[in-house]
């Protein structure tokens, strides 16, 4: 009798560099953004409800040293729109995978060739009825494996509310809804961008210099866990030769759910510094192996800022084998909120 389990989503899915943070502290808050950008503009970036409360006259600069030296950077500014009475976001970002060795059908090694990927970002956000805001943005997004070149177009649209004491604040965005215009080749099939519905609420306590968060993603695709259609009650587990693991019973509703929420929390110390630390569910199930657990899922980081300057930087556990670096550097460069 055939057993068949499905680890992937049974689609395609292109452009997926677009998941990957952008800033060290969308790195150190566990790969999503809280609901509040508090003078990040690199944020505004990932959530365009954020685009109204992101300062101005400020450029942002961010570089990652990815898994397999892969290098990452975004640019991103953000302008006064005094006819619309909002603001005009731009953000400019590139992934580089290095050079790959390319073979022939019998894997005879015949060259090199260069990978890379690119997102060019345009978006408003304005702030009404004092206590709410909503953005748009729309990305051009262009990938290149030596000679051939594929281009999609994505939109992220979102809608932000806070209290008016301005501890709590609730945001709900949709991300990378588009298309591919084109593929690489006539004949390759077009695969779905890697769309995510998020919910975050964040809350600065009033008493303590610390502030929490709880974002959920991909709120609009229930199913994340790997599936065993022939044994769906228990967790799975990896098998290695002669040392395999005894599956182990528990909650796959609760484990389900748990794999949609990133935890986030702030440390306060001062104006002009702060600490972050985070735990995904979903990135240390999928990257933990059984004997091994690691750090992977947690991330931390620290934000040294004054009013023209800020430097961030954010260590996030992948898996054992390795993990991300990512150092932001925010300087005004004109006058601006």
């Amino acid at each position: 009798m055939m057993r068949v389990a499905t680890a992937q989503p049974n689609h395609p899915t292109v452009y997926t560099f677009l998941e990957i943070p952008t800033s060290a502290r969308l790195n150190a808050m566990g790969g999503v953004a809280p609901a509040v950008s508090n003078g990040d503009v690199h944020l505004a970036a990932w959530n365009p409800a954020l685009i109204a409360g992101a300062p101005t006259g400020m450029l942002g600069l961010s570089v990652a040293n990815y898994i397999a030296d892969i290098r990452a950077g975004q640019a991103v500014t953000l302008r006064e729109s005094p006819k619309t009475g909002g603001k005009f976001l731009y953000s400019a970002g590139f992934i580089n995978y290095g050079e790959l060795e390319r073979t022939d059908p019998a894997g005879n090694s015949i060259g090199r060739f260069a990978a890379n990927e690119v997102v060019l970002q345009g978006g408003w956000g304005t702030r009404f009825a004092k206590q709410f805001t909503a953005g748009a943005s729309v990305k051009f997004i262009g990938s290149f494996l030596s000679s051939y070149s594929s281009g999609g177009l994505a939109f992220d649209m979102g809608a932000g509310w806070g209290d008016t004491s301005g501890r709590t604040h609730v945001a709900l965005q949709i991300r990378n809804f588009g298309t591919t215009l084109w593929s690489y080749t006539p004949l390759s099939q077009n695969g779905r961008l890697p769309l995510d519905v998020q919910l975050s609420v964040t809350n600065r306590l009033e008493h303590m210099p610390l502030r929490w968060g709880i974002v959920a993603y991909n709120l609009h695709n229930w199913k994340l866990r790997y599936s065993d259609p022939a044994d769906p009650w228990y967790n799975p587990q990896l098998l290695f030769a002669e040392q395999e693991e005894t599956p182990k019973k528990g909650s796959p509703w609760i484990d389900e759910a748990f794999r949609h929420l990133v935890l986030q929390t702030e440390l306060l110390l001062s104006k002009n510094l702060q600490f972050q630390l985070s735990y995904n569910h979903q990135r240390r199930k999928e990257l933990t192996l059984p004997n091994r657990s690691g750090s992977s899922g947690f991330a931390l980081g620290f934000a040294l800022h004054t009013k023209r300057f800020r430097l961030d930087y954010s260590r996030a556990a992948q898996t054992l084998s390795g993990n991300t670096h990512q150092f932001s550097v925010t300087a005004r460069v004109s006058s601006g909120s």
